[in-house]
């Protein structure tokens, strides 16, 4: 799969209950996004992108980063 934030090779991992994604990127790092957000967030320029991924990770501060609003 490709990773919805920096568009390089990313992996699946998400559990079959979550309403959403979770991504795990060799550049971004492993992050979860909320059902719905996926295409929103693709719908934005890769910069915008790269900055809504570090708000979550600022947010989860050890936990996993979600984006769930934009």
């Amino acid at each position: 799969m490709q990773c919805p934030v920096c568009d390089g090779p990313a992996t699946d991992h998400t559990p079959p209950e979550f309403d959403g994604i979770f991504i795990n990127c060799n550049t971004c790092g492993n992050y979860s996004i909320a059902g719905g957000y996926v295409d929103k967030l693709r719908a934005f320029a890769p910069e915008v992108r790269r900055d809504v991924l570090w708000k979550a990770k600022q947010i989860a501060k050890f936990a996993r980063p979600l984006i769930n609003k934009l």
